[in-house]
């Protein structure tokens, strides 16, 4: 970014958070935005969230595994080994 060849980056997300060294040479970088781990944050974001959580419960609700599990191959596993 200081040779210009990256015009501007904003950034949410840092390795080792939250950067405690305030004078860090990335604070020196006029074409850089830094957010505290919150870039997300929004009226829209918030109310999908909820959606999705919803969603989710009602899932779990029916006897399905919701969208959003990791590790679903082991869940049906487990729902199969309590049969």
């Amino acid at each position: 970014m200081k040779s210009g060849k990256v015009a501007a980056a904003s950034l949410d997300v840092f390795e080792g958070e939250p950067i405690k060294d305030l004078s860090h040479p990335m604070y020196d970088l006029p074409n850089l935005t830094i957010t505290p781990h919150f870039a997300y944050y929004s009226k829209e974001a918030l109310a999908e969230q909820h959606i999705k959580i919803a969603q989710s419960a009602a899932a779990v609700l029916r006897g399905e595994i919701p969208y959003n599990v990791l590790n679903a191959k082991a869940v049906e596993e487990y729902k199969k080994g309590k049969k």
